[in-house]
């Protein structure tokens, strides 16, 4: 939704069971991560996307059903990740 602003990550899968991608994650991005405990996440984002088209409200929803397990913060590389993802990203910014 335009304008919902994002307050943190949910992993689930492969990601999820790793120590050093959620991590990473949670670096570049400057946003907890959270590692998703249960199965059939995907079909459950799926769920709220619909009812939200129903009642207008992705944000609460998201809050109250988003799943939960290990979280992940932003560390004390963040700052050198974010800086290579600027460096990365400046080539696209320049020939848009």
């Amino acid at each position: 939704a335009e304008g919902l602003a994002v307050e943190r990550l949910v992993v689930s899968g492969g990601a999820a069971g790793s120590r050093v991608t959620p991590q990473v994650l949670a670096d570049v991005t400057g946003r907890p991560v959270t590692c998703a405990a249960q199965d059939a996440v995907s079909a459950l984002g799926a769920g709220v996307l619909a009812r939200a088209m129903l009642d207008g409200d992705l944000a609460g929803l998201s809050r109250r059903l988003a799943p939960g397990g290990r979280t992940f913060s932003p560390g004390p590389d963040a700052a050198l990740y974010r800086d290579v993802l600027r460096e990365y990203l400046q080539p696209f910014r320049s020939a848009s």
